[in-house]
């Protein structure tokens, strides 16, 4: 739970009951996800947090339970190039 508290203290987001227990149990599962230690599971989920926020993403309760950060949303824009590459790859 003290790891849930600093990412969301990290993160600016408000320490309800609700985003506290979803944070915590996200650490778990990332940490039991990729056999690594708590404290580098909360470095993979901020990094990825910020990096949504940075493309204009909300960070919510929902980004933690959907695990975002290992499969992060594209904009409009990467979205556009990706379909460009593979319009260009088959001609």
């Amino acid at each position: 739970m003290q790891a849930a508290i600093r990412l969301a203290k990290s993160l600016g987001l408000p320490l309800t009951h609700r985003n506290l227990y979803v944070i915590e149990k996200a650490i778990e599962a990332e940490s039991n996800f990729r056999q690594i230690p708590v404290g580098a599971a909360v470095e993979i989920i901020r990094d990825g947090a910020l990096a949504e926020a940075v493309r204009g993403g909300e960070l919510n309760y929902f980004f933690f339970e959907d695990c975002r950060w290992r499969y992060p949303r594209l904009t409009f824009k990467e979205r556009d190039d990706l379909l460009m590459r593979e319009k260009a790859r088959y001609y």
